[in-house]
């Protein structure tokens, strides 16, 4: 903005979009958010879940993680939602997604629970050490980036990533020219096409490739 320009936009793990100024958003069954609240609950899973809509976020518990536990990640400031429970009358906004919060050492069992139950019917991928993002099916960044390149008539090579989280590995899959910070996970290293100290060294690399003469 501070060049000229309005930037295109990829937010929610590919549920908002914004392209060329025009706003694209996806969905979620709201259907969907009583089964996962049900499977946590079955599962004894304890985890808390937030509903995502386009005007607000919203959680009906308080009684597992992060709530109660002295949590270094996060402020009270970014739970103040939690004060409000998920509405019964959804004619006036639409589910986006859902956030699950899990003790870190827990991540990888609940995601690997929740995936063995509903990758048929949604993505689910982690973006922090205890957050588990939940996105319609077919919607994540990798989905984003493939419509800007739609929209701007680009391929592989003319479209560098970067990421640090399991939810930027399906984007290094459809570039060519994929970054992973250096303090990310083993296995995210490990989809990506180079590791990088920083976004600076990423875009000097990017920008040597032919797509830009270099």
């Amino acid at each position: 903005e501070m060049l000229g320009f309005t930037p295109d936009y990829i937010g929610g793990n590919g549920t908002a979009l914004v392209i060329d100024g025009k706003v694209e958003m996806s969905y979620l069954d709201f259907g969907f958010y009583s089964l996962l609240k049900q499977a946590v609950i079955k599962d004894s899973l304890s985890a808390t879940v937030i509903l995502h809509t386009e005007n607000a976020s919203y959680c009906e518990d308080r009684d597992a993680y992060p709530f109660g536990f002295e949590n270094p990640l996060h402020t009270p400031s970014m739970f103040k939602f939690s004060e409000h429970p998920v509405p019964e009358d959804f004619s006036a906004e639409r589910p986006i997604s859902i956030a699950v919060f899990v003790e870190p050492e827990r991540m990888e069992l609940v995601k690997q629970k929740l995936r063995d139950r509903f990758s048929s019917q949604v993505e689910i991928v982690s973006s922090d050490i205890d957050l588990i993002n939940i996105t319609p099916k077919g919607c994540t960044k990798a989905s984003g980036i493939l419509r800007l390149m739609d929209y701007y008539g680009l391929n592989n090579d003319g479209v560098g990533v970067v990421g640090d989280s399991d939810n930027d590995v399906n984007m290094f899959e459809v570039t060519s020219f994929s970054y992973c910070m250096d303090h990310s996970e083993e296995a995210v290293k490990k989809k990506a096409s180079k590791v990088v100290e920083s976004v600076a060294h990423a875009l000097n690399d990017f920008m040597k490739n032919e797509f830009f003469g270099g």
